[in-house]
């Protein structure tokens, strides 16, 4: 078969042609030159038939990417300053877009990966003139005590500014400081489903005597106190109080949460002896959580609570009524706040989209700058028998491989840049052991997204590069008069590449101010829209 025959055995053939009509043409009279001549006049062009040859032993679409990328590495080494450049700017750009994206991943299929049977567990809010609101210790314990709808009902507190005393832990030593610290029910830190790292949490026991014990953050543990295990069982002093360190918090567990400690709910009078919130019903400090029982649907929950509700407003009529107390889902399993969040995040999306088109723009302009400088190798390569589409595959093949470097670092990039997303975001969306990585989807928009941004930026400038005038290309002027004389081809889409950005840009410093004022309306102001 064809596949089995090699360049030298196809060359012997034709050698072996080429002989045996020169025997034959010298039987009939002709002199040994002129059978020669003759011979190769009637079989034709020995290169042609060779070159064919070639091309059906190959597949040679590789055998021409293989080329074209060995070209394109010594072309962008060549010039490492153009290269750098360009692959930063990409990643830059390619790195953020995937990290909004790994957000928005993450929201679209948030499961039990995050939290442990996590469409189960819900919040408890109360709606009051209109706005909803944390609970008092007083409304914790009523819905508590006296709901058969959940599970368990656990509670933490917003974050408390205490002063944790100077440490002394062997050569180690911490001085006194302020710390954020929360107030936690005894089945807060495992009712998300999430173990503790070392050690234990309290017990209802401890609870309910306001013993003196806490458990550290895992992220605080380990940056004050390098995650020595030998720091359980130590006292600390946090408020003047002593204060006995039980277990550290797991590493999943509310990974962007600043605060430093977490202590029993009821050493609150002990440890803010001024303000003691356990007594006063007008504080409300504390965000509620529950676990329905099972076979329980959040309907049937949210008609127990509007009960228990409306109970509790005519059993305390002195106290600041509720219009409702409302069940949400935990976190972004609650629909609403998912919409929201998935909405909010793909405007964040289209915004840094527009990052990569004004990096893309200035590529495809720097390779247009390229194109001039490069335009009598392009024309000595279509003299020479090259065809457009195959200049052109190269040259995108130079644009493509500055892609596929720029992806590359952009996913590397990403992984950092969706981490920080998450600190960014916790306090307002409530994470609780959210692990963001990338898994196919998010490679995979990555690996699409830089093959979209090499043809967008490479395409266009490797056409034009293409469009030249072979006779003032090879000429000795050339370069000089096809600048001169084919101004507006080069410059007409350079233009359009100029105002791109520029338009670009003015929609991100005009959207930027928009959520500026927002964000000074809505939050600072305490305004609703």
């Amino acid at each position: 078969m064809f596949w089995k025959r090699k360049q030298p055995d196809f060359n012997a053939e034709i050698e072996a042609h080429l002989q045996l009509e020169a025997d034959q043409l010298r039987a009939e009279g002709m002199s040994p030159t002129a059978a020669q001549s003759a011979a190769r006049r009637a079989f034709g062009n020995r290169t042609s038939a060779e070159e064919r040859f070639y091309e059906s032993t190959r597949w040679m679409l590789c055998d021409h990417l293989v080329r074209d990328t060995r070209f394109a590495a010594r072309v962008l080494v060549k010039d490492p300053r153009f290269s750098t450049l360009a692959i930063l700017g990409l990643a830059l750009g390619i790195g953020l877009s995937t990290a909004i994206f790994a957000l928005v991943n993450t929201a679209a299929t948030l499961g039990a990966d995050t939290v442990q049977d996590g469409a189960s567990y819900v919040t408890l809010s109360s709606l009051a003139k209109g706005r909803e609101r944390t609970l008092s210790y007083a409304e914790y314990r009523y819905y508590r005590d006296r709901t058969t709808a959940f599970q368990s009902v656990d509670c933490y507190s917003s974050r408390q500014r205490l002063v944790l005393g100077p440490v002394s832990f062997g050569a180690m030593r911490i001085d006194a400081g302020d710390v954020d610290a929360r107030f936690v029910s005894a089945n807060f830190l495992s009712s998300p489903g999430l173990s503790l790292a070392l050690g234990r949490s309290f017990s209802e026991q401890e609870q309910q005597s306001a013993a003196p014990v806490a458990v550290l953050n895992f992220a605080f543990w380990k940056r004050h106190f390098a995650g020595d295990p030998g720091i359980l069982g130590k006292t600390v002093m946090l408020n003047a109080s002593a204060i006995t360190l039980i277990g550290i918090a797991g590493a999943r567990y509310a990974p962007a949460d600043r605060t430093a400690l977490y202590v029993p709910l009821e050493l609150a009078p002990v440890l803010l002896p001024r303000e003691n919130p356990l007594r006063d019903r007008d504080v409300n400090w504390l965000n509620v959580g529950a676990r329905l029982r099972r076979g329980m649907t959040a309907h049937q929950a949210q008609a127990e609570v509007d009960v228990l509700s409306s109970a509790l407003d005519r059993s305390q009529p002195a106290a600041p009524l509720a219009d409702r107390v409302l069940l949400s889902g935990h976190g972004l399993h609650d629909p609403k706040r998912r919409n929201s969040f998935l909405a909010a995040a793909l405007a964040i999306m289209a915004a840094v989209s527009m990052i990569l088109l004004i990096a893309c723009s200035n590529l495809a302009n720097l390779l247009l700058a390229r194109a001039v400088v490069r335009r009598r190798e392009i024309g000595v390569r279509l003299s020479l028998g090259a065809s457009r589409a195959r200049l052109v595959s190269q040259l995108l093949v130079e644009s493509l491989m500055l892609a596929g470097a720029g992806g590359a670092l952009g996913l590397l990039l990403s992984q950092w840049l969706s981490r920080y997303l998450v600190v960014l975001t916790n306090p307002v969306l409530q994470w609780q052991g959210v692990d963001l990585h990338s898994d196919f989807r998010v490679v995979l928009y990555g690996v699409l997204l830089s093959l979209a941004a090499g043809l967008s930026f490479g395409l266009a400038p490797a056409i034009t590069a293409t469009r030249t005038d072979l006779a003032r290309a090879l000429h000795a002027e050339g370069l000089a008069g096809s600048m001169r004389t084919s101004a507006a081809a080069v410059w007409s889409p350079r233009n359009v590449l100029v105002v791109v950005p520029l338009a670009v840009s003015l929609m991100l410093l005009t959207g930027a101010a928009l959520t500026v004022r927002f964000v000074q309306h809505v939050y600072l102001r305490g305004s609703a829209i």
